[in-house]
């Protein structure tokens, strides 16, 4: 009887432990993908304004342009959000992860100086280069988020939705 009572407490006990490492792994990875979203949405949402203020310039065909003396608090705002959200990436985020989002921070950031700096010597091309390079950093990000949360299906079915917009995607 002593022994079925510790087989059954060895068994319990054991159980227990993985199903308590299987939810703990559930919750890490849940706190993992918000972090990575919520940087996306900052990012993504300075790109918008980015493209906006090129449409003002002539470089994009956003049906929505804004000029950039009018974009200045929008970019501060949304730049101070992106701050905030990419500290969540730096406490859960996978290593090579932070790396691709640095690279894609950097980008959106490199072609707003630009933008800034040289508009009225950007051609419609350049800006178009610009953009798609902005793209493969966030491709690169959005694939190693796949990656590090473990998601099963393959990058293609991921985007269907997207549409070529002069190299730019939706």
């Amino acid at each position: 009887m002593l022994v079925g009572s510790a087989v059954s407490f060895t068994t319990t006990y054991r159980g227990d432990r993985v199903k308590y490492r299987r939810e703990e792994d559930s919750r890490w990875r849940d706190q993992r993908r918000r972090a990575y979203t919520d940087l996306a949405i900052e990012l993504k949402s300075l790109m918008a304004l980015l493209y906006r203020v090129a449409a003002w310039h002539g470089l994009d065909q956003q049906p929505d342009p804004l000029a950039p003396d009018q974009a200045v608090l929008l970019f501060a705002g949304v730049f101070q959000r992106r701050d905030v959200a990419f500290e969540p990436m730096l406490v859960v985020g996978d290593p090579s992860l932070i790396a691709a989002a640095r690279v894609w921070a950097g980008e959106v950031n490199d072609t707003r100086k630009q933008l800034d700096r040289d508009a009225q010597h950007l051609t419609a091309d350049t800006w178009d280069a610009l953009v798609a390079e902005i793209n493969v950093a966030r491709q690169s990000f959005h694939d190693a988020a796949r990656h590090d949360l473990r998601l099963r299906y393959p990058v293609e079915m991921c985007r269907p939705h997207c549409r070529d917009l002069g190299g730019r995607l939706a």
